[in-house]
């Protein structure tokens, strides 16, 4: 029972799913635990089970008596001074002990890159074994219901790029063909969006798909690049030159207001890698001007972050000061996401850029993070929220983790560093992941998105993956190009490949 299954035939091409046998994926769901780790703590399982059946006091004295004691039930007798015969004491239980402590070593150990890997291993697994053939939906969130499954969405939702870059990130970290082949049939369903220019978000949709595939899934056909042209050139006509940026909501006719959120940050690398592999040269400028002006109108003095700036279209001059946080807890408040979007975005285009400004924002805006997070580093949704309505955001921790290692690599401060190792323990552990509870995702606890804490998003689960991912090609502790020259000509990859 604990060894038969039609998922696996040796331990070379093992791999978790839904038909794993159950005891096994007990012990991988119990601890996050890699193959040969849930093998012990199975067999561990498997052992107490048979001490319950048997009886304690029958079988352990076994190993410890003496002389040669009956394994199962057996009774061994001696004589008294008297002559009487009476039952002679068993050894203590000295095995129970060890065996408790054998499972709270096992159960508590935190889970290491190996074993956050076989997680992945294990999760992604089921959920490609649970969907059908139409690849144009792609999951957002998990279900609130006891299935945990992913709420899948059709394009043109923000996060549909996701789980395409998940897959191939899963690709380059293991090198198994099934991920590859699923992430180029996920990739394709975003072809639609390059001649999107209804939204900043193309950048998300087709960068994390279409971009990652080139990067990190062997996809150097010249097919994958021309989406991204096309995608970049839609993204570049929401740029202003009055305003000096990109608009992210809003129609590009709109002679209102012209609305800018910090997450826009992201979206840039779309334009940045076009341009350093043939793209038009504009796109880069267009970039680079976007991540200075918000560097220098975004962080505030303490280096804490607005989210939405608004601007007047026909003058490029603020219609009022950025105290906007629509999607925090208020005015002025700082909304853990934001930050980390700037953490993260700063960093990206200095990358590209090697413009000092940008170095100087993202250490800016890393440091007022370190001040304010608690003690384990995953954040508020918000920074000034309080109880009863200060939950936790994975999602914000999972991107700061991945953007601080390639912060490290830039400045060696190794603050840095160590708190992207923390942030990985943390989201590897319960309440952040549960592997107990059933659920297609890895972590959970993202609360302000859909309203409960045993809920995740998509981007969570893609970020921690990323840094995993950063993390783990690293000798020394992480192998990461220096910037290239001016606007990235050939770059290196932050994924620690020789080809970007």
């Amino acid at each position: 029972w604990l060894f038969h299954s039609s998922s696996w035939k040796s331990t070379e091409n093992f791999s978790w799913s839904a038909a794993s046998p159950p005891l096994l994926r007990f012990a991988a769901l119990s601890t996050g635990a890699s193959m040969e780790r849930s093998f012990l703590l199975a067999l561990v399982l498997l052992l107490l089970c048979v001490c319950v059946a048997c009886g304690f006091s029958s079988f352990f004295p076994f190993f410890f008596a003496k002389k040669p004691m009956p394994l199962f039930g057996g009774k061994k007798t001696g004589k008294t001074s008297a002559g009487n015969k009476k039952k002679k004491k068993m050894a203590p239980p000295l095995s129970l002990l060890l065996l408790v402590l054998l499972l709270i070593a096992v159960l508590g150990r935190a889970v290491d890159a190996g074993d956050l890997l076989s997680v992945f291993k294990m999760k992604v697994g089921e959920t490609l074994s649970s969907l059908d053939d139409n690849f144009s939906y792609y999951p957002a969130s998990t279900a609130l219901n006891a299935s945990g499954y992913w709420v899948w969405k059709g394009s043109p939702g923000w996060t549909s790029g996701f789980f395409p870059g998940l897959l191939w990130q899963m690709y380059a970290l293991t090198g198994e063909g099934t991920y590859q082949n699923a992430g180029a049939e996920w990739t394709k369903g975003r072809a639609v969006e390059a001649n999107n220019t209804g939204t900043h978000d193309v950048g998300f949709m087709v960068f994390y798909s279409f971009g990652l595939g080139r990067v990190l899934g062997g996809q150097t056909s010249g097919s994958y690049l021309t989406v991204m042209k096309q995608a970049a050139h839609s993204l570049s006509q929401r740029y202003s030159h009055t305003v000096g940026m990109i608009r992210s909501w809003g129609s590009i006719s709109d002679k209102k207001e012209f609305e800018v959120i910090i997450d826009n940050l992201m979206n840039l690398e779309l334009l940045f890698y076009v341009s350093a592999h043939g793209g038009d040269p504009s796109f880069a400028s267009i970039a680079h001007q976007h991540a200075i002006k918000t560097a220098q109108l975004w962080i505030r003095a303490d280096g804490s972050t607005a989210h939405l700036c608004v601007f007047n279209p026909e003058t490029g001059l603020l219609l009022k000061p950025c105290t906007g946080t629509p999607q925090g807890l208020s005015e002025n408040s700082t909304w853990a996401r934001g930050q980390a979007w700037g953490i993260y975005g700063f960093t990206m285009a200095y990358r590209y850029t090697q413009d000092s400004a940008l170095l100087r924002a993202a250490v800016n805006v890393s440091d007022y993070w370190l001040q304010h997070v608690p003690e384990d580093g995953v954040p508020q949704w918000d920074f000034d929220a309080v109880s009863p309505n200060n939950e936790r955001d994975t999602s914000a921790a999972a991107i700061v983790a991945s953007a601080f290692l390639e912060l490290y690599n830039y400045t060696k401060n190794e603050t840095y560093l160590q708190s992207s190792h923390k942030l990985m323990q943390a989201l590897s552990q319960p309440p952040y992941s549960d592997f107990n509870v059933p659920t297609q995702a890895v972590t959970t606890h993202c609360f302000h998105d859909c309203g409960a804490n045993n809920c995740t998003i998509i981007e969570s689960d893609y970020y921690l993956l990323e840094a995993l991912q950063r993390m783990r090609f690293s000798p020394s502790p992480l192998v990461l190009a220096q910037p290239g020259k001016k606007y990235g000509a050939q770059p290196l990859s932050p994924f620690g490949l020789a080809e970007f």
